[in-house]
This record gives C-alpha cells, structure tokens and sequence, in this order.
C-alpha cells in the first residue's frame, strides 16, 4: 500500500498556526512551543472579561444545569470532597427522578460542591468549533470539561494530571497553586498518589500562584501538581484536556505492527530458560538482534500516518444539517450548490486502483481517478457539481457527490 494521507482542515498548516497563534494571543505559537509545551506552566492575563463569553459563560452553564433531566444528567457530575459522583447517582429511589436529582445538584452545590459538565464538545455547539480545531492544530485527541465553582470552594484537592491542560476562564475569579512535578510526563500508568504529597511537609512552595481572571488562559504541563479554589464569587471555568501522541506509543506502535506480520517475533523463549544458563545466556545475545531486525521492518511512514490519523478517530463530527441533506438527496441537480463540511477533517491514502477516504472515523473508498475531483472539493468552498475539475462527466460527478453528500463529508450551500 502507497500511502499519500494528506489532512484538510480549511487552511492548511497556515489555518493551524493561525488558530494557535489567535488562542495562546499574545504569546504565539512558536514561542509557546519553545518555551512552554511540556516544560513549565504559562498564564496568560487579558483585560478582556469578554474573551471567552462566547464559548460558555455562567448562563450557559444554568441553562445546561436546568435542562438537565433524565439521561442528560449523566454527563454532569457533583464533586465533594474530591469525589465525583455523576449527577445521575443523585436521584432519589422513587418520586420524581428528574426533578429530584436536579434539587440533589443544585443542594450539593449550595453545599460547596463543584460541577462538572463532562465532555462539553458533545452538547454545546461553540464549544465543539474549538474542540474541532485544537484538536486538529495539536494532532492530539482533546476533551473540553467545564467546571463551575461555588464561592470560596474547591473541587479538588492537590494533584497532578496525566494529560497537559489549558484552563479558560470565562468567570469569576480563582486562585491556582502550581508546585514542582514528582514525575516528569507521566503516562497514564503514573497517575497521581497521595503519598506523593506527605502531610507532614506538604508540596513545598508553590512555583505559580495566580488569580485567574475572565478571559485569561492558565497551561498546565502533565505532571505538575495544581490546586485551585474560588474566590469572593463563582467560578466556571473550562478545562481542554490534550492527550498528545507520545514517542512511547508511537515506538509501541511500531513494534506491534512487526511483531503482528512476522511469527518468528511470536515465538516463545527456549523451554526452561530460566533453569539453564547457557539458554539464559542465549536470549539475552538473541534479544539485540531481534530489537534490530524488528526496526529494520518497521514501515515508518504508515506508522506516523496511523498516529496523526489517530485524533480524528476521537472528534465529534459536525453532521448539524445531515437529515436535511438526505432528503434533498433526490433533487441533486449539476448547478446544485454544496460544500465541504467544515469540521470534516479527511485524510487521502492510495491503495492499488483505489482511494481511501478517513474521515468522521469510517473510511470510503473511491476509484483513482476521482482524486483530482477531492482535492478540488477539500479547498474550494462552495461550488456546483458541474464546476469540479477533471476527467470525471457530469453523471460521474453526480454520483461522487452524492456519495459524499450521503455520508456526510458534503453539505447544502
């Protein structure tokens, strides 16, 4: 297989290093890599209160709360004590379900429990747009969390997280406490421990500790420990987790592809090998070679292929729309006006006489020779079927987009 994997996503690399450049603002991208990504945290402080309004300000996060009945309540959860219990838990054994467990939130937080509205690309629209294009400027699997703070509380206690972080603060004010790293870049097997932090002595002084204001941005490397409590009022904030694609699971990858495609890395170690010593001392000259022979058969380019196809596999895809699409399926038309969806972010990969499209975590395959009629589709915008490119006639046309149209990388002008 010829691969050619080749991402859209409305703007190239110009588009991400734009959209990095506008979210860390006034930092900048280039400068945040060198300095800060995975090496120490970063606030940012704006005098604009403003700045995240729009993504989910303190009415959103009423308005989501109170509609939050029946199943919806399971992606809300209610943490005291540093204990999170979904919102769903909370209901009452009999009565009104729905009505009950949204008094039981609404005490708790009355109480001085924090809200956590889980996986908020799922159901906030502004929200999924930013989701979409972090994760994509990254190259890294993104969950956005909002986390809403009564007064002069805390959800927490300290920690660290095995994933970096951005914290959006979009009201209120809390303070944040940021202390040394026990593990650098942990993985997900090095998850935080309270007896990494003793009692006794505590986590010593902290390296950062800032007030974070509406509209100002807090990094937090994985691994650094953090805690962070509400000021005079309340406090919501939304948490972008990022889950970067680390040189351990690309070289696991890549190992595992070998060891999937050739038996002889499947093969058991001599019987008795822990008895005798001269096969003990036959596996450890044997292991070398085989680490050696297994890189020499990795194929490199479709691992680092699978890694930055990987994230799109974790997107919501944006299919606002669709059913409308389908039911006007029938009157697709040659002067039909269509479009590329915008948070359909496809990859192009050759195999043989056919074409393989990766996107919204399926693949379609397409003949060859309808490349150029993608490649023309992926950065034109709005365009007639009769205005693609290429060797395709009209009815060929026709059927490519309405192919693309049923499945969902297409949509209606």
């Amino acid at each position: 297989m010829t691969c050619d994997r080749r991402r859209s996503a409305g703007g190239g690399d110009s588009g991400v290093s734009a959209f990095l450049d506008a979210f860390l603002q006034p930092v900048g991208r280039d400068r945040f890599i060198s300095e800060y990504w995975e090496r120490q945290p970063l606030h940012v402080r704006r005098q604009n209160t403003d700045h995240y309004a729009a993504l989910f300000a303190l009415a959103d996060a009423d308005s989501l709360l109170s509609n939050s009945g029946g199943s919806w309540s399971a992606a809300i959860r209610v943490v005291q004590g540093g204990v999170a219990t979904p919102l769903i838990a909370r209901r009452p054994a009999d009565g009104n379900k729905s009505a009950g467990g949204l008094e039981a939130a609404y005490q708790a937080y009355r109480d001085g429990a924090t809200l956590v509205f889980s996986s908020l690309q799922e159901r906030w629209p502004s929200v999924r747009a930013l989701h979409f294009e972090l994760s994509a400027a990254l190259t890294a699997p993104v969950n956005v969390n909002a986390y809403l703070t009564p007064p002069k509380a805390s959800g927490f206690p300290i920690h660290y997280d095995t994933h970096d972080v951005f914290v959006l603060q979009t009201s209120g004010t809390k303070r944040w406490r940021l202390y040394p790293p026990p593990v650098l870049l942990p993985l997900k097997t090095q998850a935080f421990q309270k007896k990494m932090v003793p009692a006794s002595r505590g986590p010593g002084a902290p390296i950062m500790d800032v007030d974070l204001h509406p509209g100002d941005l807090l990094y937090v490397p994985r691994g650094f420990l953090h805690a962070a409590e509400a000021r005079e009022s309340a406090s919501l904030h939304l948490t972008v987790g990022v889950f970067p694609t680390t040189w351990n699971s690309v070289l696991t990858s890549a190992l595992q592809s070998v060891i999937h495609r050739h038996p002889e890395f499947r093969a058991g170690l001599p019987l008795g090998f822990g008895q005798d010593d001269h096969l003990r001392a036959s596996v450890i000259d044997s292991l070398p070679r085989l680490c050696r022979e297994a890189l020499e058969r990795v194929e490199w380019d479709s691992i680092v292929d699978d890694a930055a196809t990987a994230p799109g596999l974790f997107r919501r895809p944006g299919l606002e729309g669709h059913l409308l699409d389908l039911d006007a399926l029938p009157d697709l038309r040659a002067d039909t006006l269509v479009r590329k969806r915008e948070n359909c972010d496809w990859f192009m990969s050759r195999s043989g006489d056919r074409l393989q499209l990766s996107f919204h975590g399926k693949d379609l395959s397409v003949p060859i020779h309808t490349e150029r009629a993608l490649r023309f589709i992926e950065t034109v915008g709005v365009f007639a079927v009769q205005d693609i490119p290429g060797p395709l006639d009209e009815g060929s046309k026709l059927v490519l987009v309405r192919r693309l149209l049923l499945e969902g990388a297409l949509t209606h002008a």
